[in-house]
């Protein structure tokens, strides 16, 4: 069971680093770990999201999740990640739904809705979903798949991305 925080604040400085136009950015950082390996088990997330206005309008999640008594740290990763992309997902499906009594931009005028970007400290998982390495282990394939299908459904969101 996923517990989660929400912390909102202003900024009075510009911190975007969204070069490509998106009037959202969302980042997450995301890192899990267990004592022993395989062992006691938790993971976590931060999902900040910046919203362009003047100031901009920043929002952290932080969402803390317990994974089990005998996982594995890869395990505790994936689940670290996992939670930050569903919980990305939900929010950028609420940020991005658009009345349809407004009509839509053409997308060759549209600029991207959003911009993610990912970090976390598990080479493993980062070359996993790069595509550089191969997932070939049993436990792992199912998280590795859940990650690929949530990174799918993001992309999805904005179609001007």
């Amino acid at each position: 069971d996923a517990s989660q925080s929400k912390r909102s604040s202003n900024h009075h400085q510009q911190t975007s680093n969204n070069k490509n136009g998106a009037s959202v950015q969302v980042t997450i950082h995301f890192d899990g770990g267990s004592r022993g390996n395989p062992g006691i088990a938790g993971a976590g997330a931060e999902v900040v999201v910046i919203k362009n206005a003047t100031p901009p309008i920043i929002t952290k999640y932080l969402i803390r999740q317990f994974c089990g008594m005998r996982e594995t740290n890869n395990h505790a990763e994936y689940q670290g990640i996992i939670s930050g992309l569903e919980h990305a997902r939900t929010l950028l499906g609420e940020l991005t739904e658009v009345p349809s009594s407004i009509p839509s931009l053409p997308s060759s005028m549209s600029k991207p809705l959003f911009n993610l970007q990912v970090f976390g400290d598990s080479n493993l998982i980062i070359q996993q979903l790069r595509g550089n390495w191969q997932c070939k282990n049993d436990n792992i394939r199912p998280l590795y798949l859940r990650c690929q299908r949530l990174i799918h459904e993001i992309r999805q969101i904005d179609k001007n991305s």
